[in-house]
């Protein structure tokens, strides 16, 4: 069998790896395409996984051209390659690059919003996996899987934490630190306005300040006295940090999880808008109690300084242990679905 698995964002990278070393074990072969946003090629590399160049991340109204370039491209391997089935998260052009090469496309898709790009990818999909507790229906094409992306790699079965990287950040060896997440400096994310982001931001640094080193991690610029916090280790060593941090706290909501999977103590500041809308969120705060949650309103350093203070690191233990026993290996399953569904 050959496989196509399609990269969009470097987060898809983190899915598939496991999957396509699995499917490669079997027998099978496997080509990536690799769209050229952000850090993925890095990943890719950093990894060891081949891939082909696909486009090139164009915003606004670029990306219409962005997608027929993309779409050509995963086309020109589907045809040079003999593929059997096209894999992404959600790739329009992987979905209609393998219906207009007649081939099965199948999508393993986590996020209730991004509404275009489903209409874009969906009708040119013969199935799209999600996680149970994915709050959005599909329609008739969705199957959904008890676990989320995040244990597709964050598994003690694919996840050995480093504490080498300690050193690499220039810690103590007793020496706590935070990790804190800010999608943007500059973006708000519907914030309340009673107080804006930035101010926001700087007071979740400050009172993490007051016990522990801190990191940040930030797409785009940071101010220039806080520049000197960001994290800088390898995008590959993200999870060896958060594994070991005193807590992780932000406004992304991959990382808020992913910590949350490690069972290192995560919080999750939004508005209600993002903590009630999304499944993976409550799933791990209300099913599991893995995850802490904030909403911007009820914001202040005191509640933050609560959560620092409480850890629940025995709670989370147990949590962990009863999610890992309770959801499957998402690896694994990506791998089954492609042989299940492949081109005969």
């Amino acid at each position: 069998m050959r496989v196509l698995i399609d990269i969009g964002h470097p987060a898809h990278v983190h899915l598939f790896r496991n999957a396509i070393n699995i499917l490669g074990n079997r027998g099978h072969q496997v080509f990536v395409t690799a769209r050229k946003k952000e850090v993925a090629h890095q990943l890719l590399n950093e990894y060891g996984i081949g891939f082909i160049p696909g486009s090139t991340f164009r915003p606004g109204l670029m990306r219409g051209m962005e997608l027929l370039e993309w779409l050509t491209i995963v086309k020109r391997v589907i045809k040079k390659n003999g593929i059997d089935i096209a894999v992404s998260i959600g790739s329009p052009a992987a979905a209609w690059a393998a219906k207009l090469s007649r081939i099965p496309h199948i999508a393993f898709n986590d996020t209730e919003i991004s509404y275009d790009q489903r209409a874009l990818y969906a009708p040119a999909s013969i199935r799209i996996f999600t996680p149970a507790c994915l709050l959005a229906d599909y329609g008739l094409k969705q199957i959904r899987y008890e676990g989320i992306h995040d244990l597709a790699y964050l598994r003690p079965e694919y996840f050995k934490p480093d504490k080498v990287v300690k050193g690499e950040l220039g810690l103590g060896k007793n020496e706590s630190y935070v990790i804190i997440r800010f999608v943007s400096w500059d973006a708000t994310h519907d914030w309340i306005q009673q107080k804006t982001g930035s101010a926001i931001k700087r007071e979740i640094i400050q009172t993490a300040l007051k016990n522990h080193r801190v990191f940040i991690s930030a797409e785009g610029r940071l101010p220039q006295d806080i520049e000197g916090m960001r994290l800088k280790i390898p995008p590959h060593r993200l999870h060896d940090a958060m594994a070991f941090a005193a807590a992780v706290i932000g406004d992304g909501a991959t990382t808020a999880t992913e910590a949350a999977v490690l069972g290192v103590s995560s919080l999750y500041i939004a508005t209600p808008k993002f903590i009630n809308r999304l499944g993976c969120i409550q799933f791990l705060s209300r099913e599991y109690k893995l995850l802490d949650t904030m909403e911007i309103r009820d914001f202040c350093s005191k509640n933050l300084e609560r959560f620092l203070s409480s850890p629940r690191l025995e709670e989370k233990a147990r949590e962990r242990k009863r999610l890992l026993a309770s959801t499957i290996d998402v690896a694994t399953y990506i791998a089954d679905r492609c042989e299940q569904f492949a081109r005969k």
